[in-house]
């Protein structure tokens, strides 16, 4: 009787053991392309509050998790999520390379500008103007400088029959050298003088794509020339604007 109830009772520890068994589920997260290791990626058994962090190697480790089936997701900023199914039985689960593949993201244009490094038009610290190609193509001029006019501390100057002279929170002048005029990123000034050349003169409107307008001082991005504004005149690429456009006028 007593060995029959020894034996009872060393069963039943064992199947408590077994009923109770937790084990450890690891593996390493990667980049599908280069093989480098993910490090801070999320990893998670749906369904639980387990989940893990993967380390600077890109591994993780989640303990304490019973036998039974599971699915494990992996998450990854710029990365698309990864899902596995695996089955815990009483051992630790090493699930290997996990590799996830960068994601593709496609969003709506935005206009960024305002200094030398690409930023929002809202998050600038000094006041942008922008005259986008449609305001250009509702203007009933051929002088795209003509819509500068429109633009609170800003003074247009005909200098001539096409000439632009333009005034950036100052008096009017046909050569003011206190603003700067810059042409897809290049200075637009004169050699000898430095005064602006003025690429607004030299270009039609169906060649501008936008026309970025920035009020105040701005020596420290741009040179000792900007002390009133900047005028940033930028053309279309003629790789993605192909074709030919006559425009005809009179008066």
């Amino acid at each position: 009787m007593k060995k029959t109830f020894t034996i009872l009772l060393v069963g039943m520890l064992f199947v408590c053991f077994r009923s109770y068994s937790q084990s450890a589920v690891s593996g390493t997260v990667m980049d599908m392309e280069s093989g480098e290791p993910l490090i801070g990626a999320t990893a998670m058994l749906e369904g639980t509050s387990k989940g893990a962090t993967t380390d600077s190697n890109g591994k993780f480790t989640i303990q304490g998790v019973e036998d039974g089936s599971y699915t494990l997701t992996i998450t990854y900023v710029g990365y698309t999520e990864l899902t596995k199914n695996f089955t815990v039985s009483g051992s630790d689960m090493n699930l290997g390379d996990l590799q996830l593949e960068e994601a593709i993201f496609a969003f709506d244009q935005v206009v960024v500008s305002g200094t030398r490094q690409a930023e929002k038009v809202t998050e600038t610290p000094a006041t942008i103007e922008i005259i986008s190609a449609k305001d250009l193509a509702e203007l009933p001029s051929f002088n795209p400088g003509e819509l500068l006019a429109r633009v609170k501390g800003v003074d247009f100057v005909r200098a001539g029959v096409v000439g632009t002279g333009i005034n950036i929170r100052g008096f009017n002048s046909n050569f003011n050298s206190k603003n700067l005029q810059v042409n897809d990123g290049r200075f637009a000034t004169l050699i000898a003088t430095g005064l602006p050349m003025g690429p607004l003169t030299t270009q039609i409107k169906e060649d501008v794509e936008r026309v970025e307008v920035i009020l105040g001082p701005n020596a420290a991005l741009y040179g000792p020339n900007a002390h009133n504004g900047l005028v940033h005149t930028i053309t279309k690429d003629p790789r993605s604007s192909q074709g030919t456009t006559i425009a005809l006028g009179a008066g």
